[in-house]
């Protein structure tokens, strides 16, 4: 309840605090690749969201991330243009639902403008929402890595990423889902036999 002081039934939910593994610092050296996905945002109160993570081996620490429920499709499109840039994203794959594909082009463009080098794919999500994300739990309690507490604003971007995270519940409806099913699809985008035989080439070169 830290986002808006709203109560959260602890009863039923997918996430817990001390699930999740934390850091403070990434490790010291290039890390093997830095990716993320965005979950765009179609109508009403949902929320764009896009987590940046570095890959250092079998662990992703995300190091930022998006979680923004502006309208203003410029304001957006900076916005991931900026983020995408200044972490040297090198992949990124956009949900093409609900003016996906128009949000990724025009991003892609303003990338190229900036300087930056991101390749920026589309996906649409065909699979259900709620079996996604519970499926896909394990995987991010194991692999990856959220900042510790003491690092981020909890009215930052991040710190409502982490509220929605650990707010979103199987056994009722759910205000926000954007945050846990923005993390199913970045699970399976890395898990990619694709990705992971690009990161045995790199690593191997």
């Amino acid at each position: 309840c830290l986002y808006k002081n709203e109560p959260i039934e602890r009863e039923g939910l997918l996430y817990h605090s001390e699930d999740l593994r934390y850091y403070f610092d990434m490790p010291e050296r290039e890390p093997d690749a830095i990716i993320g996905v965005c979950d765009t945002k179609s109508k009403g109160i949902d929320f764009m969201v896009m987590p940046i993570v570095y890959v250092y081996d079998d662990d992703y620490y995300m190091a930022d991330c998006i979680c923004d429920d502006s309208s203003d499709y410029n304001l957006q499109e900076t916005k991931l243009a900026k983020k995408i840039t200044d972490h040297e994203m090198q992949r990124c794959e956009f949900e093409s639902n609900a003016g996906g594909d128009r949000l990724a082009f025009n991003v892609t463009k303003r990338v190229k403008e900036l300087g930056g080098r991101c390749s920026i794919s589309t996906k649409p999500t065909e699979t259900n929402k709620e079996t996604r994300i519970i499926v896909n739990s394990n995987w991010i309690k194991e692999h990856m890595l959220f900042k510790d507490k003491s690092l981020y604003n909890k009215q930052s971007d991040y710190g409502r990423f982490i509220n929605m995270l650990l707010s979103y519940s199987v056994s009722g409806k759910n205000k926000h889902d954007d945050v846990p099913d923005a993390l199913a699809n970045f699970a399976l985008f890395a898990t990619k036999p694709e990705r992971k035989v690009a990161r045995i080439m790199k690593n191997f070169l």
